[in-house]
């Protein structure tokens, strides 16, 4: 696959005029403090206030681009923001200003343990500063579970706030708790090392990762709907009828998901025969029964528990 030309053109045709025009604004007032482009990756770091965003794009081609960076309109909504155009930007002025590099010195390194950003873990016997780790899935999580790529999204908490879990301090020893630190060492791992705000994980990592999240107490739908994560196992209902084909047809029992509405309290539980006990609840009908409708035949076996609306 050849690499994406950056121009600015490029970044114009992907954001649109709106977010050029803040990127340049960032850019003008010296909040890029970093950029580096090794295809298909753009990453680097932006300054807005008091926050640092590590801000990027990942640039498949013209119409394949995904947006990384750290902040709220990006890992909500997806969209292209102008702290990862700010980084373009940064870039394509670096290059202008200095001689072209080599194909070889511009070959990023192999990762080393060095290079990797990640939170400092207290030692058992030491103190850290306490902290807590919360984990988001997306509000289109059905549609993004139809597509077979889902975005997690993950933040930390200490006594001094809440904030992106990369951006807190990588030189302050934090102390988690055992499910934590077993769960953020799970997430650095299938990340490359380093310690993500987010991770974009197909239908096998994301049943790989279901053990370490089950009665984890800080799982939420977007912001706010409480998700539970249990390793009690449910089996779909099946009917099973020979055809005068000879064929046999598999299909849900009669009843196995509620036709009619959930109750906004029901229930969804999806669990993976691949583990053979993780089950994921929450307390979504759309999730509910989108998940109960494309799995029940597949990989996951998913129902809708709760009252259901006259």
């Amino acid at each position: 696959m050849n690499a994406v030309a950056l121009t600015e053109s490029f970044f114009a045709q992907a954001a649109g005029w709106q977010v050029m025009k803040e990127a340049r604004s960032l850019l003008a007032a010296d909040r890029v403090l970093s950029s580096d482009w090794t295809a298909p990756l753009l990453k680097g770091v932006v300054q807005a206030g008091p926050t640092s965003y590590r801000a990027g794009l990942v640039i498949k081609s013209p119409t394949d681009i995904e947006n990384i960076c750290t902040c709220r309109p990006a890992r909500e909504w997806g969209t292209i923001c102008a702290h990862s155009v700010a980084v373009g930007l940064h870039h394509l002025r670096s290059q202008a200003t200095s001689p072209a590099p080599s194909t070889t010195v511009r070959k990023s390194p192999p990762s080393s343990p060095t290079s990797l950003r990640r939170l400092h873990r207290a030692a058992p016997d030491a103190a850290g500063a306490p902290a807590e780790l919360f984990v988001i899935l997306p509000p289109n999580f059905a549609d993004a579970v139809a597509r077979g790529q889902v975005t997690l999204f993950f933040e930390g908490r200490w006594d001094r706030g809440r904030a992106p879990l990369n951006a807190l301090p990588l030189t302050q020893p934090f102390s988690f708790d055992v499910q934590d630190t077993a769960l953020l060492d799970g997430l650095e791992a299938l990340a490359g090392g380093d310690t993500p705000a987010l991770l974009k994980l197909n239908t096998k990592d994301l049943v790989a990762l279901l053990p370490l999240l089950v009665d984890h107490a800080r799982i939420t739908l977007g912001k706010s709907a409480r998700v539970t994560v249990t390793a009690e196992p449910w089996l779909v209902p099946l009917q099973a009828s020979l055809r005068d084909d000879g064929c046999i047809l598999l299909q849900l029992a009669a009843q196995a998901v509620p036709s009619a509405t959930v109750a906004p309290r029901g229930r969804v539980r999806c669990s993976s025969k691949a583990s053979g006990s993780s089950t994921i609840t929450c307390c979504s009908p759309s999730v509910c029964h989108r998940l109960a409708s494309m799995f029940s035949l597949g990989r996951f076996a998913c129902r809708a528990s709760g009252s259901r609306n006259s």
